[in-house]
């Protein structure tokens, strides 16, 4: 977004420095009564073309600043996916903090309150464990509903 800001401000001190060009090229026309379009013309493509790429900039600016907005909503839906994630894994609170190295009642307290006590590091590791889980079951249950997918192809010679 930096980049795209930085870029913004260089091309609206070029758009501002060619529509000054502009008129006062068209004044020195003007002053010696000369109606000369081929002057000007050059210039209104330059100042068309900054000011089409001034545009694209800034819908690049709001896709990136809408993209970081929705990053954020991700990371606070977090929490709440994790607890989802377990109870969807069919996993107890004991059971999540075995396989996380936590107790039941570490389990039981963090969700509790979504996670806002836990440190990034467990925070991040939990995820992992998670991820794997929802990763090994998706493998899992395409074994079983295709068990023919799953084998190694063998070709003949």
């Amino acid at each position: 977004m930096l980049k795209v800001a930085r870029q913004q401000i260089k091309i609206k001190g070029k758009l501002s420095r060619l529509l000054a060009l502009k008129r006062r090229l068209a004044g020195l026309l003007d002053n010696f009564g000369l109606d000369d379009a081929d002057l000007i013309t050059p210039v209104d493509l330059k100042i068309e073309q900054l000011s089409q790429q001034l545009l694209r900039n800034s819908l690049s600016e709001n896709r990136e600043r809408d993209n970081f907005k929705q990053a954020l909503f991700d990371c606070a839906d977090l929490p709440r996916a994790l607890v989802q994630a377990r109870i969807s894994l069919g996993w107890s609170q004991s059971e999540f903090g075995r396989y996380t190295g936590m107790s039941k009642q570490q389990v039981s307290a963090y969700e509790k309150n979504y996670y806002s006590s836990i440190s990034l590091r467990r925070f991040l590791r939990v995820a992992n464990i998670v991820q794997q889980a929802i990763s090994n079951q998706s493998i899992r249950e395409v074994k079983q509903e295709w068990p023919d997918s799953t084998k190694e192809i063998k070709t003949s010679r």
